[in-house]
């Protein structure tokens, strides 16, 4: 049986080929994955989305779902990720951009972005 660390390791290594410094894990027609969008837009800030259910990964689409819930316990999306740090999905995001900790966690990885309201 993998290990919640095998798991870890498995969605890193996902988003070293395919991520960003700011990255999220999204599926189609989903409207969080859409605000978490409309909001990384909005300030400005670069980011990569993978989406596991398009045609680049959706023989893999299970594989990925089960390691997210696996490494996160996480069963929603988009699965959001600022360098390697796990924020969560897109309520935790809205969270740390409420709080102003958002713009912490990018000036300490030295990501540009656009303050916003």
């Amino acid at each position: 049986m993998k290990s919640q660390e095998n798991s870890k390791q498995y969605i890193e290594n996902l988003l070293l080929q395919y991520g960003g410094e700011v990255s999220f894990i999204s599926i189609n027609f989903c409207p969080y994955c859409m605000a978490a969008k409309n909001l990384l837009t909005k300030l400005a800030i670069p980011y990569k989305e993978i989406k596991i259910d398009d045609s680049d990964h959706i023989e893999n689409f299970e594989v990925i779902r089960n390691e997210l819930i696996m490494a996160y316990n996480f069963r929603t999306f988009p699965q959001i990720f600022i360098g390697k740090e796990h924020v969560g999905g897109y309520q935790e995001l809205k969270s740390l951009f409420d709080s102003k900790e958002l713009y912490d966690k990018l000036d300490n990885l030295k990501i540009k972005y656009t303050k916003g309201e």
